[in-house]
């Protein structure tokens, strides 16, 4: 792909795109987390472009507001390994979102959620340092998405 196209998606990313970790199952002992990345946009055609540019991704919405003066907004996500691989290629030219990315990218490669397995392929319980960090990684992405911040 072109640096030139790459460089336009990651502006539009600084501006409409979000770098999140989702906690799953609140309730359970041991919670899930994933790595989230997206745009929203209220032009439908952009999202389908940078979707198409970066071969990878799902749009989704059109959700409607309650306001008749309100458009429909669009969202473009990824997940998991496309989740990491939009941040890898976007991270160079980020700005806004780049402490997000980082955090984004070390989760996605260090922390996420894949099964802890030991030699007879039974699934282990998560090490307690990992889940902490986990948890760790999951506020502080709270605090750099809090508005204002």
């Amino acid at each position: 792909m072109d640096n030139n196209v790459i460089a336009y998606i990651a502006g539009f990313f600084d501006g409409d795109g979000h770098v999140s970790l989702t906690k799953l199952s609140d309730d359970a002992v041991i919670p899930h987390y994933a790595l989230v990345v997206g745009i929203t946009q209220t032009e439908r055609g952009i999202l389908d472009w940078i979707q198409e540019q970066l071969g990878m991704g799902r749009v989704t919405g059109g959700r409607k507001y309650k306001h008749p003066d309100q458009k429909a907004t669009w969202q473009l996500r990824f997940y998991g390994h496309n989740a990491e691989a939009v941040l890898k290629t976007l991270k160079p030219y980020l700005r806004v979102k780049q402490a997000r990315a980082e955090l984004g990218l070390e989760f996605a490669t260090q922390l996420n959620g894949r099964l802890i397995q030991d030699a007879g392929n039974r699934q282990l319980r998560t090490p307690p340092a990992l889940q902490t960090r986990r948890e760790q990684a999951y506020i502080q992405m709270r605090n750099l998405n809090h508005r204002g911040a």
